[in-house]
């Protein structure tokens, strides 16, 4: 006879659904004590709360005191067809016998007829409209002035510093001198040298306000006038661009007869952009949407320390209080 090896099959029994809360109820119970375990909950909560509340009011606090984060991004200088409008600062002429100038053939200068030649008097500044600037291949396009050769120096340019930046930026003028005599040496002097100047930006764009900040570089001493490119060698006529005047004879005219002052005693200045620019932009850490996401980080790290604090100390509390409170009740009994 061959034993039967076949398997036998077991009956197993899986406990009720009132067993399994029944034992549920047996690990639940130290937790459910109604003494330590709901005042130290409560306390918890209470306590998560008022540290969320603190910190939030230490945040605002700290961010508003100081300036805001920013971020910074290299781009391309704005060229003709650029809807973005960039100006060159206030430029004032220094020179004591004046400065004669061509703007770029852009904007305003385009509108009015294209370039011609403008002089101004020593102390007297560039208007606006013909200080905006943008990049070219294309040196005849360039920023041209002149004046007499006794001076290196011809402009001065004022420098905007942005010194804090937050829901309001601070900015700091440093105003170009008017004269060359005026301030020494000491302190800053921005002005312009002949020959050619490279002129850099820094744009900030701040939460009120846009800020830019220039500052230039020599590129090259040369300072020979162009007489076949800088109209104002050749121009039979100079504008005051303040009020309009034309000048077509004496010493505000460079060109008298057959000869110009360009062959003989004159400083020549071009300026051009630098390709690149540099673009800060202030961002805002108070913010709607910036102040939740904060609150939603703080409230998960408070609400682990205190769900950490509740397992390791509370609960271990309530558990021996529970052990106390059966001990309690069966000497009584």
């Amino acid at each position: 006879m061959t034993p039967n090896t076949s398997p036998t099959l077991k009956h197993v029994s899986f406990p009720s659904m009132l067993q399994l809360k029944s034992t549920q109820s047996e690990f639940a119970r130290p937790f459910d004590d109604s003494g330590t375990a709901s005042r130290g909950g409560g306390m918890c909560t209470i306590a998560t709360y008022t540290i969320l509340v603190f910190y939030l009011l230490f945040y605002v606090i700290s961010h508003s005191s100081g300036s805001f984060p920013t971020s910074t991004e290299i781009k391309t200088f704005p060229q003709r067809d650029s809807s973005e409008e960039v100006f060159l600062p206030k430029m004032t002429c220094v020179e004591p016998n004046g400065c004669w100038y061509m703007p770029y053939n852009i904007g305003a200068v385009l509108e009015s007829g294209g370039r011609k030649c403008y002089y101004i008097e020593q102390g007297v500044s560039i208007p606006e409209k013909h200080l905006q600037i943008f990049l070219d291949s294309d040196p005849v396009e360039d920023f041209v002035a002149l004046w007499s050769d006794q001076s290196n120096f011809g402009f001065s340019y004022d420098v905007d510093v942005v010194e804090s930046a937050n829901l309001k930026t601070k900015v700091k003028t440093i105003p170009g001198p008017t004269s060359l005599g005026m301030g020494g040496f000491e302190g800053p002097r921005y002005l312009i040298y002949k020959g050619k100047s490279l002129f850099s930006l820094v744009r900030t764009l701040g939460l009120d306000t846009t800020v830019n900040t220039w500052t230039s570089t020599v590129t090259a001493e040369e300072s020979t006038p162009d007489t076949q490119q800088n109209l104002c060698c050749s121009a039979p006529e100079v504008t005051d661009p303040n009020t309009g005047t034309v000048f077509t004879s004496g010493s505000k005219v460079l060109k008298n007869g057959g000869t110009s002052r360009c062959d003989s005693d004159l400083n020549q200045l071009k300026i051009k952009p630098f390709p690149t620019y540099s673009l800060v932009t202030v961002e805002n850490p108070l913010s709607v949407m910036t102040i939740w996401a904060v609150l939603g980080g703080a409230l998960g790290v408070i609400d682990m320390f205190a769900g950490f604090f509740v397992q390791r100390f509370l609960a271990k509390a309530a558990a021996e209080g529970s052990k106390v409170m059966e001990m309690t009740s069966v000497g009584v009994k």
